[in-house]
């Protein structure tokens, strides 16, 4: 009985210390488990691609993390650039306790794209991203090629309250906001091109975003090529500009120019959105027209042209084709030195001028650029009537 007693005794403070270990994890290190507090981490993935592929590593060079309470107040910030991202399997730790967090991302942007202007984030309200542009005697425009950026966002990430262990709570998905769109122009009969004869633009007010990546009233900017370049440096009937524009939107008025440099007349002149979302139809997968536009984020045009001759081709024209040299082709054999005057003088050598002389001519009507074979997008043929733009 004394025996069966002792071992009751033994067994009830065996619960008791294990109750008390579990309620003083925190603080509790043992030799052979270490320190039982819980590890949270989150991953991050970039497959809202036309691949379909998760192309974080490839693709992504920097991450900043933020986290806000339910209050929206900002309780937690990291940063991550460099190899570290490149490696299978990445994961950024949040040094958080136990609770419900927002979670937002900007990854990307470096010397493109200003967070809060530069300041200090506190808030959700203060984490504006705002595009980097120039102000000239065109407008505000920007000539650069965009550093990419990304942006992703979790609402109510739960941090749940367990100990002893790496837990992964979430994995933030990415979408690509910058968009490079390249503009190729070929001439239809072969002729040369030369490219500074071309003034491109792409227009839209789309260079500024609040936290959950939707835009905000913006100025307008015209993106403007960064390079002007031939695909074949032996045919020089054809060249591309390459312009970086800021997050495409299916509903917004951004618009494509190509302008004569010489005359100013517009070229090309149309909505761009309408004419990007078309290629759309050549892939299989069901979208809407703004998941095309979040997952695609390179695009090429190419608009076959006709016309643009000289408006001047002989800026200096033949001599008179019968000259005559010598002003007196039959002199007098016995010329008088002091020759009576002309009895009937003729002031006017030219009796019957031309009425309506015109010393400019018109420029010849084929000067004029035209779209003729419809536009190349992506490879995807649109075809148009031929048009004088």
């Amino acid at each position: 009985m004394k025996l069966f007693k002792i071992q009751t005794l033994w067994q009830a403070l065996f619960v008791l210390l294990a109750v008390m270990g579990l309620a003083s994890c925190d603080d509790a290190i043992y030799d052979y488990e270490g320190d039982c507090s819980v590890t949270y981490r989150v991953r991050f993935s970039y497959d809202l691609n036309m691949r379909w592929a998760d192309e974080f590593a490839k693709q992504v060079k920097s991450v900043r993390l933020y986290a806000f309470d339910s209050s929206g107040k900002l309780v937690w910030s990291g940063t991550e650039t460099g190899e570290a991202l490149s490696r299978p399997g990445y994961a950024m730790e949040l040094p958080l306790p136990a609770g419900r967090y927002d979670l937002v991302a900007w990854c990307g942007g470096e010397g493109s794209f200003d967070i809060a202007s530069g300041g200090t984030v506190n808030t959700l309200d203060d984490l504006l991203v705002r595009m980097n542009r120039q102000t000239g005697d065109v407008g505000t425009y920007s000539d650069k090629d965009l550093s990419p950026l990304f942006h992703g966002m979790l609402r109510q990430v739960e941090l749940p309250d367990v100990y002893g262990t790496v837990m992964d709570v979430a994995t933030v998905p990415l979408m690509k906001n910058t968009n490079r769109i390249h503009v190729e122009l070929r001439h239809k009969d072969g002729r040369p091109l030369d490219p500074d004869l071309f003034v491109f633009g792409i227009t839209d007010a789309n260079g500024k975003m609040n936290y959950d990546n939707s835009l905000m009233s913006d100025e307008t900017v015209c993106y403007r090529p960064w390079q002007n370049a031939r695909p074949d440096e032996e045919d020089l009937s054809r060249f591309y500009a390459s312009m970086t524009t800021g997050r495409l939107m299916a509903d917004s008025d951004m618009r494509l120019t190509v302008k004569d440099a010489v005359t100013g007349k517009v070229v090309i002149d149309l909505p761009l959105i309408e004419y990007l979302v078309m290629a759309k139809e050549q892939y299989t997968q069901p979208m809407s027209d703004q998941e095309y536009l979040n997952r695609e984020d390179e695009y090429y045009l190419t608009f076959y042209i006709e016309g643009g001759e000289d408006p001047d081709p002989d800026p200096d024209p033949d001599p008179d084709p019968d000259p005559d040299p010598d002003p007196d082709p039959d002199p007098d054999p016995d010329p008088d030195p002091d020759p009576d005057p002309d009895p009937d003088p003729d002031p006017d050598p030219d009796p019957d001028p031309d009425p309506d002389p015109d010393p400019d001519p018109d420029p010849d009507p084929d000067y004029n650029w035209y779209i003729n074979a419809g536009i190349f997008i992506n490879s995807w043929h649109i075809v148009l009537q031929n048009t004088d733009l």
